[in-house]
């Protein structure tokens, strides 16, 4: 291989391998064939910038205060959210409300739609900022998608605030459901035992209050004994005094105050029509004629002093007769709950069970209504807390393919393309143009120039 100047000769075929040169020649000599690849390469590019798919992205911003939520809350409420929405199940919810990839999903497996609905969406998570981005062909349905994501994310942050304070519900109201059935029966045992066994549902003295019949009798005694001394220590000719009105304390009237109770109790729970509040009114008027009539028999409970004209013989005598009434109507109560200790046993486990039940079922609704307030509370700082600061909107421009970029690509292509050639062609020539380039390629001096004959 011989070399001759700044060209090796290949088998007769000259290539020039002076850069300078060669760049030169091209620049100045290749003029027409660079211009004609970068009028081809500009139509090639911009043709395939037009005819390339046009992508729209559409996107939505979440911000995440923590003022009145713990960080690392926060931190796990997202964590599950964000693994909640990358799920099959989701993911296909999505595919399947939306309509999306109808093609993909009528030809291919759906595990292709998934892969393509997890490409093409994306939900980060940040520090305070969960952001929702969508890749589409179509502006509107990019702006569709974000619209429903972002939707999914604020109800799944919203499920999850407030799914224990619902559990709890539940389970309150199954609680309450199942107990109320044993309160209304407890309640109906208690009312029949005393409506069977009046005197030992009164009488018993564990469940006697203040206002029982043995409570007004243990009273109407003491005030007997003090007319007695009074009595013995007062005048024989008393001031006359205006009579008082019969005063309605005896065993009968603290009865029928009970059973008015008790009518007033099933009335609140059942209709007028209700067996129970018909028995329980029939039970009120046939007590109301017993306490008249108790009332009459006590001379309604007035001093013996009281009367004009007695003397103190007689005061003595009277006071001493109604003490003996009350204390033969104590001992006939004592020998009533003497003789009936099973029923006591029985009337005080059914006032206990009845009791004991009513408060758990009171302390049930207590709990409902706390928890309902809590869960309120906790709705209201869900909106505080979660908030859409830049909603999905339908995208104007397309954000791929890129215009100046691609057309920079483009063009860097066509120029490095047309460069390779023209040097290609420049160097493969066998032929000297001018007088200029023999010179410098031989060394020799030119003494003349044939002029170019067209045929």
């Amino acid at each position: 291989m011989a070399k001759k100047g700044k060209e090796i000769d290949l088998g007769g075929l000259r290539v020039q391998i002076d850069p300078l040169i060669l760049v030169r020649r091209v620049l100045l000599r290749q003029k027409k064939l660079l211009a004609f690849i970068a009028i081809l390469g500009g139509a090639g590019t911009i043709y395939a910038y037009k005819s390339s798919p046009k992508m729209y992205a559409s996107s939505s911003q979440i911000a995440i205060r923590n003022e009145n939520l713990q960080e690392d809350y926060v931190r796990n409420l997202a964590n599950r959210a964000m693994r909640d929405l990358n799920s099959n199940g989701e993911m296909m919810l999505m595919i399947n409300e939306l309509d999306l990839f109808p093609g993909i999903r009528s030809t291919l497996p759906y595990e292709m739609a998934l892969r393509r609905m997890r490409r093409e969406l994306r939900v980060d998570r940040g520090p305070g900022l969960i952001s929702v981005n969508f890749e589409s062909k179509d502006p509107i349905e990019a702006q569709r998608v974000v619209a429903f994501v972002t939707e999914r994310v604020l109800e799944k942050f919203a499920n999850l605030l407030d799914s224990p304070y619902r559990r709890n519900l539940e389970a309150l109201a199954r609680a309450a459901q199942e107990l109320e059935p044993k309160v209304k029966e407890a309640r109906t045992q208690l009312f029949e035992f005393k409506a069977q066994y009046p005197e030992v549902a009164v009488t018993t003295p564990d469940f006697i209050k203040s206002d029982s019949p043995m409570a007004g009798l243990q009273t109407e005694i003491e005030r007997a004994e003090t007319g007695l001394k009074r009595c013995y220590a007062g005048a024989t000719s008393p001031t006359p005094s205006a009579p008082s009105p019969p005063k309605k304390t005896g065993p009968a009237c603290l009865r029928l105050k009970e059973l008015q109770r008790r009518h007033s109790e099933l009335l609140a729970q059942y209709t007028p029509s209700h067996p129970e509040v018909i028995a329980a009114a029939n039970a009120v008027g046939g007590q109301e004629a017993a306490c008249e009539r108790e009332a009459q028999a006590s001379g309604g409970g007035g001093d013996p002093l009281g009367k004009p004209g007695q003397t103190q013989g007689e005061c003595i005598e009277l006071a001493k007769a109604r003490i003996k009434q009350l204390l033969e109507q104590k001992v006939d109560i004592e020998k009533q709950s003497i003789k009936k200790p099973k029923l006591q046993r029985r009337w005080a486990e059914l006032s206990l069970e009845s009791s004991q039940l009513e408060t758990q079922l009171r302390a049930l609704r207590e709990r409902q209504v706390k928890t309902t307030e809590d869960r309120l509370l906790a709705a209201n700082d869900f909106q505080e807390n979660f908030q859409l600061v830049d909603p999905a909107q339908v995208p104007a421009l397309p954000f791929k393919p890129e215009r100046n970029q691609f057309l920079a690509v483009g063009g860097a292509i066509t120029a490095l393309l047309g460069l390779l050639l023209a040097t290609l062609r420049e160097a493969l020539r066998q032929s000297f143009i001018d007088s200029e380039e023999f010179e410098e390629q031989t060394g020799l001096q030119v003494l003349a120039v044939l002029p170019d004959i067209q045929d």
